[in-house]
């Protein structure tokens, strides 16, 4: 009776574990930010990662990169396609946040299709590790834009400049698309107007903890061989 139950205070102890308290990682995509950031983005393709910042002191590196996976273009196609349009990348200058598609890396020839997100255009990355995405920050958002977030089969609209996203898990390596989706329809069936240009300053992230085997599993396996050894 002892020996089993010293087995159940080690089964048990298998599924006791303590996290340290997850990290909040920052990535501001403002030319005023911190200056890799804004960089690796302006003009970047697929590829293109950042190393996230502490938010209280921007010059501290965390370990959480993100990665352009995929660019949907102004003509709706994506860039992994092998679509001929050269303009398939991210863009900064000129808006002070990200926005897709500029014929160069300083968005000099761009146009207006360089400082925002065009109807149907979209901006897929993902992380290295497993975090929660809790907050997507935009600017000049108007009612009636449909810009959305989505990753595995969950889709949030972005409503306001800032958009917090609590409990929004994203697997490491998994992608996030941001896509300007239009605008809603009116009580005609029509479109709403307004302001289309809309732009991602800035993403926080927390990275999630991996759980650590707790002490009390180590005073279980002690207990378990010392019990083991008298029986002997």
């Amino acid at each position: 009776m002892k020996f089993k139950f010293a087995l159940h205070l080690v089964a048990t102890s298998l599924f006791i574990s303590s996290a340290s308290a997850a990290t909040t990682v920052f990535f501001d995509f403002r030319e005023d930010g911190p200056d890799d950031q804004a960089e690796a983005f302006d003009g970047g393709g697929i590829g293109a990662s950042v190393v996230g910042v502490d938010p209280s002191d921007v010059l501290v590196e965390l370990p959480l990169t993100l990665t352009t996976v995929d660019i949907i273009g102004s003509n709706g196609v994506a860039a992994s396609s092998g679509d001929p349009e050269s303009n398939h990348v991210t863009n900064i200058s000129g808006q002070d946040a990200i926005s897709i598609n500029t014929d160069n890396a300083s968005g000099a020839t761009g146009g207006a299709d360089s400082s925002h997100f065009n109807n149907g255009e979209g901006w897929i990355f993902s992380f290295d590790q497993d975090v929660n995405l809790t907050n997507v920050e935009v600017e000049s958002f108007s009612a009636g834009q449909i810009f959305t977030v989505s990753s595995g089969g969950t889709t949030v609209n972005l409503v306001d400049t800032n958009n917090p996203l609590m409990g929004f898990f994203v697997p490491a390596d998994t992608s996030i698309t941001i896509i300007f989706d239009g605008f809603e329809l009116d009580v005609d069936g029509a479109p709403v107007t307004g302001d289309n240009q809309v732009r991602v300053e800035s993403l926080t992230a927390e990275i999630v903890p991996v759980p650590e085997p707790t002490s009390s599993l180590l005073v279980a396996l002690g207990g378990l061989a010392l019990f083991a050894r008298r029986r002997r």
